[in-house]
C-alpha cells in the first residue's frame, strides 16, 4: 500500500514538473511511451515527458510519438558510435604516424650507415 502511495506521489510530482496531468502521465505509461520501471525519474525522464507533451500538442499521435522517440534514441546511439569511432581513428592515426616516423629514422640510419 505504501509503495503504491509512493508511486502515485512520484507520478503526481513528475506530472507537475512536466506540465501534464497525472492522468495523462499514467496514460502515456500505459501506452508505453514512458517506461518508468526501466529508468529512475531523472532529468532526462522528465524531459522525455515534456517532449511527448510538445509532440502531442502538435497533433502527433501515439504511434508517431513512439517513432520519434525511437528515432531520437537511434540518433543518440549513432552519435555516440561516431564519437567512439573518431577516437579510435585518432588513436590509429597517431600509431601510424609514430610507425612512419620510426621507419623513416630507421631508413635514414641505414642510408647513413
Amino acid at each position: 500500500m505504501d509503495n503504491q502511495l509512493n508511486e502515485l506521489d512520484t507520478l503526481m510530482r513528475i506530472a507537475r514538473q512536466s506540465g501534464v496531468s497525472t492522468d495523462t502521465l499514467i496514460e502515456w505509461i500505459r501506452e508505453q511511451l514512458i517506461m518508468p520501471g526501466e529508468q529512475p525519474w531523472d532529468d532526462e525522464a522528465i524531459e522525455t515527458v515534456r517532449r511527448i507533451r510538445r509532440l502531442t500538442n502538435l497533433g502527433v499521435n501515439v504511434a508517431g510519438v513512439q517513432m520519434i522517440l525511437y528515432m531520437r534514441q537511434q540518433l543518440i546511439q549513432h552519435q555516440s558510435d561516431i564519437r567512439r569511432i573518431q577516437q579510435e581513428m585518432n588513436q590509429l592515426r597517431q600509431l601510424h604516424e609514430q610507425e612512419v616516423a620510426r621507419l623513416m629514422r630507421q631508413f635514414a640510419s641505414e642510408l647513413d650507415g
